[in-house]
């Protein structure tokens, strides 16, 4: 649930609550949130719920979307109070619901939900726990003879960015610059911020392999599969 508040001119025009996963704002009469100005494209942006976190895109408007006076390139994570600029208009965003810890791998406790990770049960009688079986890391590029501080990805949720409490931190880089997923199929990306993956900007969500080389700002990472070695 969050809030959004339309200012014109620092009065207020309009303020509702949404419950939805997903809130399209823009000129057009079919968007969550209209604001009929042309200012506005007809589809001109959204806020997103994305693994906890409330996501503004912007769809490639004419005259752009701006966030506490600061042009958003793609996506852009928001914050309480953050003010969001449309031409001559301002969404004030308003949520107390922090973006939820990264959660521990969740366990296999029945036969389908077994069954459907990739497994078959041997013995009806048997209950089975497991945990996601796939391991990775993120090692930073660093200068010569610097040691790296490798940085494992043992949960299903890992934040990056330069934000505090961020699990993998970039220095100087966007708040939330992306989330590491981990899943059955393996892991995957979703940037959060400006965020490329072997020199192509990532627009929304991409699968990874290993050795892909990862930039989050002016902090570059290499995706590995499996733990790290020893030492690292």
């Amino acid at each position: 649930m969050f809030e959004l508040g339309v200012y014109l001119r620092d009065r207020l025009i309009g303020r509702t609550t949404f419950h939805a996963d997903e809130v399209r704002i823009g000129r057009g009469a079919d968007n969550e949130l209209q604001i009929d100005n042309l200012a506005l494209s007809r589809y001109h942006a959204s806020v997103e719920v994305v693994e906890g976190f409330h996501v503004l895109k912007d769809f490639g408007s004419q005259n752009g979307t701006f966030v506490n006076g600061e042009k958003v390139v793609g996506r852009k994570v928001l914050q309480d109070g953050d003010r969001i600029g449309f031409g001559k208009f301002v969404v004030v965003f308003r949520c107390d619901q922090k973006p939820p810890e990264a959660k521990e791998p969740a366990r296999i406790t029945n036969e389908a939900a077994y069954a459907v990770a990739g497994e078959t049960l041997v013995s009806k009688t048997d209950t089975r726990e497991r945990t996601c079986p796939h391991t990775g890391y993120l090692s930073p590029i660093t200068e010569e003879h610097a040691k790296p501080v490798v940085h494992a990805l043992t949960r299903d949720v890992v934040t990056v960015g330069s934000a505090p409490g961020s699990d993998v931190p970039v220095p100087g880089g966007a708040s939330h610059a992306a989330l590491v997923l981990r899943g059955w199929k393996g892991f995957s990306l979703v940037a959060l911020g400006p965020t490329r993956r072997n020199g192509e900007s990532i627009e929304f969500r991409s699968d990874l392999s290993d050795g892909d080389a990862l930039d989050f700002g002016g902090q570059r990472y290499v995706f590995h599969t499996g733990a790290p070695e020893a030492g690292a």
